[in-house]
């Protein structure tokens, strides 16, 4: 089967459609107004991720775009880029300030304040997406969950 651009934004679309994501926070990317649909058709155009199908914003310069090829996202105003294929792993921000081999206590976090998603490029650069709280976190992790594994993860 084909894999076009279409069924990517059909598939990120129809996986959405699982969470009740906050209407202020994040947008179909058809939503946007025509200035911002633009500037990231032409970001995304630009990176070789694909068409823009998701905005979610956490605060002014905290946002993340799913497109149909990977994700643009910015940061504290430091942008980054990572295409689906290019995902070696990822956690939650929680998760990824205990260091590796110690214990992990799940009950001093509650999942429904998680807000960034911690992804680990294959050159093991880290790239830090931002949601609000709760369902829209949820969503964006298993649109990418799904994402790799439609890419051949």
């Amino acid at each position: 089967m084909e894999k076009t651009p279409e069924f990517l934004k059909n598939r990120i679309l129809w996986r959405a459609k699982h969470f009740k994501l906050t209407p202020d926070f994040t947008f179909l990317f058809e939503q946007l107004a025509s200035s911002q649909k633009n500037a990231f058709s032409n970001l995304a155009e630009n990176s070789g991720l694909g068409k823009p199908v998701i905005y979610f914003t956490k605060d002014i310069n905290q946002w993340t775009l799913v497109c149909t090829n990977g994700i643009v996202s910015c940061y504290n105003d430091k942008s980054s880029k990572i295409c689906y294929t290019d995902i070696k792993s990822m956690r939650p921000e929680f998760l990824d300030s205990i260091p590796e081999g110690m214990p992990i206590d799940i009950s001093k976090t509650k999942k429904s304040e998680w807000n960034e998603l911690i992804i680990y490029d294959k050159s093991d650069n880290k790239h830090c997406l931002a949601t609000k709280t709760g369902q829209d976190h949820f969503a964006l992790m298993n649109i990418i969950l799904m994402m790799r594994k439609l890419m051949g993860w």
